[in-house]
């Protein structure tokens, strides 16, 4: 959804007659296209806004202390009370739905108010179909129903864009619960060969995805994570057994006793005799 004319269009609803009292009526609701905006800062808003796309890659914020960039499209939730700053420096289009701020407590209470306020989302067909409805509907709110439609429409949008946010905490909960698995792993079983390959697959890694997702979590390659820990294994048992170098090097599989003192001096800066005697001086 891309729209390119330099256009505001709003309309306030809290004054409009309703059917039902549905909990969360409609306050105000707009869109922005090709907006720009100097710095500005509020904090009494209830409001969730779709930026829907903009000629920067990346959305900054600051809600209280914290800094946000968070990538196109994305989600903001604004809440009273807590102090929303932001600049609009490149065109953006944006989508928002606002509600009357003493409806806070009430979405609190319905943990429908959660960290973080801002996320990235997916425009998905059903995200564009509710935006689209209620554009539509905004042309004809004096229709008999059409803002009690409006209300239950932008609650579901509001709902669609929370749940997306859960789904993508509870991804990335469960890419770091496998992650860590695997490195445990690694490190109660330094001394074994290990299949790494088998092992990601077991977690429910691709290979590729594994690779991505270590990486966001260790600043070494998990090869390079499983060399250190058999290198500091092996110090351990330099300082505290009478074990000889090759029989250290063949214990924690390492190719040969050369390549194992090879990595070990790189590493600790001694040979392992050296090391030994060093420890035991």
């Amino acid at each position: 959804m891309k729209f390119k004319e330099e256009k505001i269009t709003a309309i306030s609803l809290e004054n409009v007659k309703r059917e039902f009292e549905f909990p969360f009526p409609i306050k105000k609701i707009g869109l922005l296209r090709g907006h720009l905006m100097n710095k500005y800062v509020f904090q009494n808003k209830l409001e969730i806004a779709i930026r829907l796309n903009s000629t920067s890659k990346f959305c900054k914020e600051y809600v209280g202390n914290t800094c946000y960039t968070t990538p196109f499209p994305n989600a903001a939730l604004k809440v009273p009370g807590i102090r929303h700053q932001y600049e609009i420096l490149d065109p953006r289009d944006a989508f928002y739905i606002s509600y009357d701020a003493k409806l806070y407590d009430k979405m609190l209470k319905m943990r429908l108010i959660s960290s973080p306020p801002v996320w990235k989302i997916t425009l998905c067909e059903q995200v564009n179909k509710l935006i689209s409805t209620l554009l539509e509907l905004m042309q004809h709110i004096h229709e008999y129903g059409v803002v009690d439609r409006m209300d239950i429409l932008g609650f579901q949008l509001l709902e669609e864009l929370l749940l997306m946010k859960k789904a993508k905490e509870e991804s990335e909960d469960y890419v770091e619960a496998g992650i860590q698995r695997i490195a445990h792993y690694l490190q109660l079983n330094a001394s074994v060969n290990i299949n790494l390959e088998k092992l990601y697959e077991e977690n429910g890694f691709s290979r590729r995805s594994f690779y991505r997702h270590w990486a966001n979590f260790y600043s070494i390659s998990p090869q390079k994570y499983l060399q250190k820990l058999k290198l500091q294994e092996a110090a351990n048992m330099l300082h505290f057994s009478d074990k000889k170098v090759y029989e250290i090097s063949e214990q924690l599989n390492f190719e040969d006793s050369a390549y194992f003192c090879s990595l070990f001096k790189k590493h600790y800066g001694l040979t392992p005799l050296q090391y030994r005697d060093d420890c035991r001086s």
